[in-house]
């Protein structure tokens, strides 16, 4: 109830969009570019990633932390998600959960491998897929959990349109930067795809 005695309205329901890619797809570069283009009031917002290794100067997109730091946050449940992989650990923190209550598009750049556990907190969420469309093996994750059956011809200006039945959009940023930003940014602020 509000102050005036009426019921309040029921919070606005945001979008999280998981953006994975094959080795090669340029995707910290994708979204970076991304993050530039949508700087202003677009309602995306892009999570930084928590990480246990050094972070290069040209990446706005992780945070470092000691290990002891980061393991200390995991205890706290500071972390949305969270693996490790080659001895280094990631996460992306409990801020996209109060982003997604207010309404905001939350974008995070995460693993393929964590794809399943993802899906299982955030089954509504859109997987932005990046490929190359060189390796049959990059196309989509076990078969167990998605179907993709991507075609390779024109995917950057298809896709902002969504796959029926599969919330996945897949991107070929093979040989199209430009293309591969614009079909990108298209999909952040169209919307979800919902299966």
């Amino acid at each position: 109830m509000t102050a005036t005695g009426q019921s309040a309205a029921p919070p606005p329901e945001g979008f999280l969009f998981y953006v994975v890619g094959a080795p090669l797809a340029g995707k910290h570069r994708l979204l970076s570019e991304a993050r530039h283009e949508l700087a202003g009031d677009h309602g995306v917002i892009f999570a930084h990633r928590y990480v246990t290794r050094a972070v290069s100067a040209d990446r706005n997109d992780e945070i470092e932390l000691a290990e002891a730091e980061f393991l200390a946050r995991l205890r706290r449940r500071l972390f949305a998600m969270h693996w490790e992989r080659g001895g280094t650990h990631y996460g992306l923190g409990m801020e996209i959960n109060y982003w997604l209550a207010l309404g905001l598009r939350a974008v995070v750049a995460a693993s393929r491998a964590y794809l399943p556990q993802a899906l299982a907190a955030y089954p509504d969420m859109t997987v932005v897929w990046l490929g190359t469309g060189i390796a049959q093996s990059e196309l989509a994750p076990p078969r167990s959990l998605l179907e993709l059956r991507p075609s390779h011809k024109d995917a950057c200006a298809r896709a902002g349109r969504p796959r029926s039945g599969s919330p996945v959009i897949y991107l070929d940023c093979n040989g199209a930067p430009p293309g591969a930003r614009a079909g990108l940014i298209s999909v952040l602020t169209a919307g979800p795809v919902r299966p």
